[in-house]
């Protein structure tokens, strides 16, 4: 049975080891020929050696560099599809009166300008061979929730998101893709820096006790969403930053049947939704969306959802956008809900 990115071609930066390396594994697994992008020679031959993908030193910085990526995935597979923006940096938690220069520095171009240099180069590649793409970004929940002694860094990861959401829009007619992955906390080469002190068990576990599965992100945890993300299944997914925390997830929302398609973003978070079909009750997210998706299926009319506490946090993309896009297909809605774990039947709704 042919894996789920088989024929794809991925580029994933930073990836030689933590959450890079996952993503690099899954996606190999999955049937994709990956090229591993890094800044360290010797861990990155050794990653490529071992899941059998090509490897190119690179600096995610530069401009030069990405051309050469590309201008490898052409070179040795005569295409490109995907592109996962992984590699990131941060300073040590410090109070914020004391970050330099060169953190800053660190943080915005290694997290923000990389992202913006892969758009600059990669797009056009898209759109002169009018081939859909997909881009995913790795964000952080501290872009959204952020915690204190990290605050440039979160600022960098918001700045991944909201760009992320904007390019969503703006070339979705175009069959372009941009999605991002907001991990929680993991164990990772970098997971000391967040905490401002040695990574241990104890240390970590004023973090572990926020989030709600009792323990940290993996890179199996993180690779598995960018899989999704990257794969056919997510063909009408663009402009969602996926927390993976184990609670927030996504839902389209709203076929208005006899009226152009549009979808939103639900935040599951949250737990509560104001609008359930027709109704004013407040509901449960997973009986929402399970309803709303089976409704979806039998074309039976529906209302938007709206999270109760956020409703601005994620705006509906254009309508122009979804027309282009098209309906969401049974088997795409069947396997957006397998990431949230709830029961797809097409049953009519109740």
């Amino acid at each position: 049975m042919p894996g789920r990115l088989e024929g794809k071609v991925a580029i994933v930066t930073g990836g030689a080891s933590g959450f890079g390396k996952g993503v690099a594994t899954k996606f190999a697994a999955e049937g994709a020929r990956v090229i591993i992008a890094d800044l360290s020679q010797e861990a990155g031959e050794a990653a490529a050696k071992e899941l059998g993908c090509d490897f190119a030193v690179a600096d995610v910085t530069n401009r030069e560099h990405w051309k050469q990526l590309l201008q490898t995935a052409l070179d040795k597979h005569g295409q490109l599809d995907i592109v996962v923006n992984n590699a990131g940096a941060t300073y040590a938690n410090k109070a914020t009166e004391t970050v330099t220069e060169h953190d800053f520095d660190l943080c915005f171009n290694v997290n923000v300008k990389s992202v913006y240099l892969s758009a600059s180069v990669i797009v056009q590649y898209f759109l002169n061979n009018k081939r859909p793409g997909c881009f995913i970004q790795m964000a952080s929940t501290a872009g959204i929730r952020p915690r204190p002694g990290l605050t440039w860094y979160n600022a960098s990861k918001a700045a991944v998101i909201n760009a992320t959401k904007t390019m969503a829009v703006e070339y979705g007619p175009k069959q372009i893709r941009f999605n991002s992955v907001s991990p929680v906390v993991g164990s990772t080469g970098m997971t000391h820096l967040f905490l401002g002190k040695p990574d241990t068990e104890e240390n970590r576990a004023g973090f572990v006790s926020t989030i709600p599965m009792g323990r940290p992100s993996t890179p199996k945890d993180i690779a598995n969403a960018c899989c999704y993300l990257a794969s056919d299944e997510a063909e009408f997914i663009t402009g969602v930053n996926l927390e993976d925390d184990m609670i927030v997830t996504i839902a389209w929302v709203g076929a208005l049947v006899g009226q152009p398609q549009h979808f939103a973003i639900v935040d599951v978070r949250v737990m509560q939704c104001v609008t359930h079909l027709k109704t004013r009750s407040t509901v449960q997210c997973k009986v929402c969306i399970e309803h709303l998706a089976n409704g979806i299926a039998n074309k039976q009319p529906s209302t938007s959802l709206s999270c109760h506490f956020r409703p601005d946090r994620f705006p509906d993309l254009r309508a122009e956008t979804s027309r282009e896009l098209g309906p969401p297909k049974p088997a795409i809605l069947s396997g957006l809900l397998a990431v949230l774990g709830v029961p797809f039947s097409g049953r009519k709704p109740v």
